[in-house]
């Protein structure tokens, strides 16, 4: 190869040639093909070391975490010294630009150092790993051989960057499609469990396992609505873990998770505002790591916060804490179909061994409870009364409402219901003193809209 680029008609010809296959070969490159990343950079050192006149030309990458460099894992051609020149290189990365053996302050260069040339490699303001050449003479480098050297290093840098993008955009896809087997099989886990503690426990698993977390506990908010009631926990040698009831606005993360609505992912529970807000769940284990979602209903309330925690610094990232949103939505759904399902067997227990005021009495519990309601009640109505039958909750209603004579919530529902006709029952009539009555509730039937059918069953 001459000294002067301009020396040999030739020299432009071959060093488009082989510009032109480096940018094929890095076109081509696959993602986490580690061996044809590996032949990509080996031909860019050829290249580099044809074109830049060179005794040796090597490719330095950065180690994984991208803060020093790899010179275990350089690619070389040419006659590598066995003095590799680590310190100048390590110099030009520092710089962040391209560095001359004889560009470089007096008392840094010594005439009988070799002429080297080093380039940081940079993608999307990233460095990557370094270019590194020693020219054969004393000669320094012309502006064609820097114009090369430096679209050498720029193809370098592109291919590691696209191979290491590509292997995490193919390492994201599988933990995605990992995450939804693992949702998946959460749904079947979670809706297989006939009771709530069961199914309580079995959300507090997964959350464990899809996190892979070491320590969770689960609360659940109380009828209402100002404390959180732990009803699973589960982590290795937990000695005394503090399961008391948490009010909503106390100064802790789940209270701050109950009262914000919105998930929060820790990554050192020593620092602020964390430090001060910070509950134990066990004061023997030192936790350095949380992540807490809370489960709202679809009509936006409250049902409990989901919390896990790590001695692990840094333990949760983002995709923890979507994929624990993603569970707690299963998990709310599951939670209110087994509460359903529980309320539904004992009700129907009811009907079949207590007396009816002690069934009501209890329905309007149970539904205070699926709903998380404070009170409830339930009238009957007989004629144009309202009779309570059964209440539950802080307040106590009035015995009767008069339909004809108020205006209340109540009274105005009513006769909404009335006026869509779906106030009136479909019970069996029977027939007193020449009139149809309700034999539930004795009221008169109201034979001017509809008689009896032939069954016996008209609308009271």
């Amino acid at each position: 190869m001459p000294a002067d680029p301009q020396a040999s008609d030739n020299w432009p010809l071959e060093a488009l040639t082989l510009l032109n296959r480096v940018s094929e070969e890095v076109n081509h490159l696959a993602s986490g093909d580690s061996a044809g990343l590996e032949e990509v950079l080996r031909l860019i050192a050829e290249a580099a070391n044809r074109l830049g006149r060179g005794a040796w030309a090597s490719v330095v990458p950065l180690q994984a975490e991208k803060t020093a460099p790899d010179f275990a894992s350089r690619i070389t051609a040419g006659d590598a010294p066995e003095a590799f020149p680590e310190s100048f290189i390590l110099q030009a990365l520092d710089e962040g630009a391209p560095l001359f053996s004889y560009n470089r302050p007096p008392g840094m260069h010594f005439l009988e150092e070799p002429v080297m040339a080093c380039y940081p490699l940079t993608a999307e303001n990233v460095t990557v790993g370094a270019l590194a050449i020693e020219a054969r003479g004393r000669q320094p480098f012309s502006d064609a051989e820097k114009l090369c050297l430096s679209t050498l290093a720029n193809l370098a840098a592109a291919a590691i960057h696209k191979s290491g993008r590509l292997s995490d955009m193919r390492r994201d896809l599988a933990r995605k499609e990992e995450e939804l087997e693992q949702l998946r099989r959460a749904g079947l886990l979670i809706y297989s469990r006939p009771q709530l503690d069961e199914t309580l426990d079995a959300i507090l698993q997964m959350a464990l396992e899809v996190t892979r977390a070491q320590y969770g506990i689960f609360r659940l908010v109380d009828r209402t609505g100002s404390r959180l009631v732990t009803r699973a926990v589960a982590g290795e040698r937990l000695n005394r873990p503090l399961v008391n009831v948490l009010p909503v606005a106390a100064n802790s993360i789940m209270g701050w998770v109950a009262r914000n609505r919105q998930p929060v992912c820790i990554s050192d529970l020593r620092l602020e505002p964390w430090r001060s807000r910070y509950y134990p769940l066990d004061p023997a284990l030192d936790m350095r790591s949380e992540l807490a979602v809370p489960l709202i209903n679809a009509s936006g309330q409250l049902e409990g916060v989901l919390n896990l925690e790590s001695p692990q610094v840094a333990a949760f990232d983002e995709q923890d804490s979507h994929l624990m949103q993603s569970l707690a939505v299963q998990a709310v759904t599951a939670i209110q179909e087994v509460r359903l399902l529980d309320a539904l067997q004992e009700a129907a227990q009811l009907l079949l061994t207590q007396p009816s005021q002690k069934t009501l009495a209890r329905l309007v519990s149970l539904a205070c409870d699926l709903l998380n309601a404070d009170t409830g009640a339930i009238w009957i109505r007989a004629g144009e009364r309202l009779v309570l039958q059964a209440a539950a909750g802080s307040l106590r209603p009035r015995d009767r409402l008069e339909l004809d004579r108020s205006r209340g919530p109540i009274q105005t529902w009513w006769k909404r219901m009335e006026q869509l006709g779906l106030w009136q029952c479909r019970c069996r009539l029977v027939q007193r003193s020449s009139r149809w009555v309700c034999s539930p509730c004795s009221a008169p039937a109201a034979t001017s809209r509809a008689s009896p059918n032939r069954s016996g069953t008209a609308r009271c």
